[in-house]
């Protein structure tokens, strides 16, 4: 699929939810240890991350976001939860009713969707995990989403930095 397709299937399934201004400009690509990522840096929008995180009205609370294609090349543990070798998406849903927002992992098949895949809407999958999105409020204002993976010791971090939130994923290598 070109550039340009791409980026037209976005906005249309953006659609009129985000400004022009928060709509993706670049596919990023993060690597470290056994976790190969890539996202699309959607601008930051603190109405829409507000009412995701509150359950509110805003448009953009009324569906999940898939935030990262993540390919892992070694079994991982988030939580307790084997994650396994392949692809899987890091998904964003929003505050529902009691449940908080929560991070899930998604095992997908990568011929269902187009490569590379980093549309905001998630494909059909088995969830592997659900946790808890922490976000904590940083001073450090990031004006378009920042995805990093980085190593610590024999762990992998990932790193959701989108505005003034940031929240921390840590991956542990299978058997610790």
């Amino acid at each position: 699929m070109g550039r340009v397709a791409m980026w037209l299937t976005l906005a249309v399934v953006a659609g009129p939810a985000l400004a022009q201004d928060n709509l993706p400009e670049f596919v990023i690509h993060s690597e470290a240890g056994p976790v190969d990522l890539r996202y699309v840096d959607f601008g930051w929008n603190p109405e829409a991350f507000d009412a995701m995180q509150s359950g509110g009205k805003h448009p953009a609370a009324g569906r999940s976001w898939m935030l990262a294609l993540l390919r892992l090349r070694d079994p991982l543990v988030l939580e307790g939860s084997t994650l396994p070798v392949g692809a899987s998406l890091l998904v964003l849903n929003p505050k529902r009713g009691d449940s908080p927002m929560t991070f899930e992992i998604l095992d997908i098949d990568m011929r269902v969707i187009f490569e590379p895949n980093v549309i905001g809407v998630p494909p059909k999958g088995e969830t592997v995990k659900v946790v808890p999105a922490k976000f904590e409020k940083v001073a450090d204002t990031k004006p378009r989403l920042e995805i990093v993976a980085s190593t610590a010791g024999r762990d992998t971090l990932v790193v959701v930095h989108y505005g003034d939130r940031r929240a921390t994923l840590r991956f542990k290598a299978r058997g610790e």
